[in-house]
């Protein structure tokens, strides 16, 4: 299972390695000292997340998330892969707004297809996930109460190579 984490920490940052940016504004990236944000961000780049935890070296659960941002449309993959138990791979289709990304993720998990509302918030070092009950509607597993729902999960930034 290590071996099988590291391949795929390997793979991943390898798939991030051709990465090219084009900033129209830094609202995601490093702070200005300009007082104030344009009202309207139009971004077009790369982002990368990592996050990876466990009792041990040896077992630990991992989640990799790759983000390309153009203007507010937003794609991407997001991998789930824990210790011990099936991963659930997929896409990610949605749209950014005031930092907060709404996306479809369409993933295949224990050899089915799902689609899920996934939403994150940006900040500059992490991507943070909004946790809660889930319900389907409309074929889509979306929060219950996304109000009320908390961006509880942490997943750090890293350089996409």
């Amino acid at each position: 299972m290590r071996l099988f984490i590291s391949l795929f920490a390997f793979i991943f940052l390898l798939a991030c390695k051709n990465d090219t940016t084009t900033k129209t504004t830094n609202a995601i990236n490093e702070p200005t000292n300009e007082s104030k944000e344009p009202e309207e961000t139009v971004l077009t780049n790369n982002y990368c997340f990592i996050s990876s935890y466990g009792v041990d070296a040896n077992y630990q659960d991992t989640t990799a998330v790759k983000l390309t941002i153009i203007g507010n449309e937003v794609t991407g993959s997001y991998d789930w892969i824990p210790a011990g138990k099936d991963s659930a791979r997929g896409t990610l289709t949605g749209t950014i707004k005031d930092k907060i990304i709404t996306a479809v993720y369409d993933y295949v998990i224990e050899g089915s297809n799902q689609k899920e509302e996934k939403i994150f918030k940006m900040e500059i070092n992490q991507l943070l996930v909004k946790r809660g009950e889930l319900e389907e509607v409309g074929g889509i597993l979306k929060l219950k109460n996304p109000t009320t729902a908390e961006f509880s999960e942490v997943i750090p930034r890293v350089i996409c190579k």
